[in-house]
C-alpha cells in the first residue's frame, strides 16, 4: 500500500478492517494528520452496527472512532468534484 500527502478518506472497508486489528491499517492511518469519512460510510458502520449480534458494543467503537476523524457531508458541489476527479 502506497501513500502519499498527510489527509486520508475512508471508506467502509478500511474502518471495518481497522476495527477488527489489521496492523497495516492501523499504521497507514496513525500515519495520517487528518482522517475523514463521509456521511454515506457512517451510515453504513451504523447499520452493520445495529444488524450484530451485539450493537452496543459496535455502537460505541463506532463513535470512538469517529471522534478522530472528520466528517463530511455528501452534498452536490461534493459530487461534481468526484466526478471530476474519478
Amino acid at each position: 500500500m502506497k501513500m502519499t500527502g498527510n489527509k486520508c478518506l475512508l471508506d467502509t472497508s478500511v474502518v471495518i478492517h481497522f476495527f477488527k486489528n489489521s496492523t497495516q491499517i492501523i499504521q497507514a492511518l496513525n500515519s495520517f494528520e487528518e482522517v475523514y469519512v463521509n456521511s454515506i460510510v457512517v451510515g453504513e458502520l451504523y447499520y452493520g452496527a445495529y444488524a450484530s449480534l451485539n450493537p452496543q458494543k459496535h455502537i460505541d467503537q463506532i463513535q470512538s472512532f469517529l471522534n478522530n476523524c472528520i466528517s463530511i457531508q455528501i452534498d452536490a458541489n461534493i459530487s461534481v468534484i468526484y466526478g471530476q476527479l474519478k
